[in-house]
């Protein structure tokens, strides 16, 4: 069931009355579902074939979540170089994927935080606030160390399977890892999201590399991607990586909007983010700054789809009888009549 944060305006001008709305779609381009790709491991020696990798999403404009292992120093340049202008995003998998460590102060501080700093200091530009978690390792103390460092959600504390409702706890979030045989339920994770109107999250270890462990063949990668695409197609799903689904998942419950000035022609849109989001004294609002999609209503009866910034100031959108003309948004045209159709 899609949820929308909404508010209306009623206005008398002459002898007629006009509505307004503005609401907030469930996901972006008011997408039926969300989803998000993982994958572990990277900078491993055996990782898999990144130009592979590379051509088969930027082909398919499928951005994925690298979860790196910082204290391995195989594919820095490639991150910089190429994967991080495609739009993938890189995740923390800890310093060294030990297993069954003691969570000391210190051990903790190493694999996330120091972790943490490494990926964004080889990948200049990425930003790194989410945890991925890792082979057999120790979850205790974990979550409270996370919730009060700069992170805005963790995989691996939540119920196994990839299924999440919109309105999931970006810090219980779970996942299906592929293996040999698993691709019906890999798909089912995608089927059932769209189902519900949720998110889901697969993931998925070295893509295309048989001597690797987990690994996905290139005949399954292919089909899984072109599948997805498929869905996006027909709006029923967004792809996108899993930091910035959830800081839109999040922006949508605590960000407002509303209109504050409406007229037969026009309305200016304001967003409110006041809401403290993440409790952490690491993190403030400024963060979540993903764009949003906008379900806008006019009182001449038009609805139109407008992603906006919930920072960059207030929303002007101007209208006759027959189309939403533009909408602008510090001075930038963010919705043109030309680029767009009008919603039925």
């Amino acid at each position: 069931m899609r949820r929308y944060v909404f508010v209306v305006i009623i206005i008398s001008i002459s002898s007629n009355v006009f509505s307004q709305s503005v609401e907030i779609a469930t996901w972006r381009n008011n997408a039926t579902a969300a989803y998000s790709i993982v994958s572990d491991d990277y900078n491993l020696h055996f990782f898999g074939d990144l130009n592979y990798i590379h051509t088969t999403t930027s082909k398919r404009n499928i951005p994925i979540s690298f979860a790196v292992v910082a204290d391995w120093d195989n594919q820095w340049n490639e991150a910089r170089d190429f994967l991080l202008g495609d739009g993938h995003e890189f995740t923390t998998h800890s310093m060294n994927h030990a297993h069954n460590e003691e969570n000391t102060q210190e051990i903790l501080e190493w694999q996330l935080l120091k972790s943490q700093e490494v990926i964004e200091e080889k990948i200049p530009g990425a930003e790194c606030v989410f945890m991925c978690n890792w082979g057999n390792m120790n979850k205790e103390g974990v979550l409270d160390f996370l919730k009060v460092h700069r992170f805005i959600g963790a995989r691996g504390f939540g119920r196994y399977g990839g299924v999440h409702t919109a309105d999931f706890d970006p810090f219980l979030l779970n996942t299906v890892f592929y293996q040999e045989g698993l691709e019906a339920e890999i798909k089912a994770v995608v089927d059932n999201v769209i189902a519900n109107g949720g998110y889901g999250l697969n993931s998925v270890h070295y893509i295309g590399d048989p001597t690797s462990w987990g690994y996905i063949d290139k005949t399954p990668w292919i089909s899984h991607l072109d599948y997805i695409q498929s869905k996006r197609a027909s709006n029923e799903l967004w792809i996108e990586t899993v930091q910035r689904v959830i800081k839109y998942r999040m922006e949508r419950e605590f960000y407002k909007v509303n209109i504050e000035e409406a007229s037969n022609s026009n309305m200016v849109i304001s967003f409110d983010t006041s809401a403290e989001i993440n409790s952490s004294p690491k993190v403030d609002n400024s963060i979540y700054n993903e764009d949003l999609t906008l379900i806008v209503t006019t009182s001449t009866g038009l609805k139109q789809l407008i992603d906006a910034n919930p920072f960059k100031g207030n929303i002007t959108v101007t209208f006759d009888d027959k189309h939403i003309t533009n909408a602008i948004q510090r001075g930038e045209i963010i919705y043109a009549l030309s680029r767009h159709k009008i919603i039925k």
